[in-house]
């Protein structure tokens, strides 16, 4: 997830296309992939979904319209429940465009 955040694989396409993409300042990266390493050994955590919740609301305000999941395991503690702002995860666009290639 960190090495996901600054390499550019998801943010230099679409800051491409012309939409700003923020990335989380190092001390998140650093938590978020922390997190994500313990939700990939099984660890669900109440603290984590606070966390994120947080996170969200943050850039929410600071003007950010979305948010993209870009790990298999996040999903699992993010809810959209910050007001206001869009949760994209990519697995569910991928495996949409897989269905519509294998049926059409």
């Amino acid at each position: 997830t960190r090495f996901t955040m600054e390499d550019g694989f998801f943010a230099d396409p679409i800051a491409a296309d012309g939409v700003e993409v923020v990335i989380p300042d190092r001390r998140d990266r650093v938590r978020i992939q922390a997190i994500q390493s313990r939700l990939a050994s099984g660890e669900i955590d109440p603290g984590f979904s606070d966390y994120f919740e947080q996170l969200l609301d943050s850039h929410y305000r600071s003007g950010c319209e979305a948010v993209v999941t870009a790990c298999t395991e996040l999903p699992l503690v993010i809810m959209q429940r910050a007001e206001g702002i869009t949760v994209i995860d990519p697995l569910e666009l991928q495996t949409a465009a897989c269905a519509r290639f294998a049926f059409c």
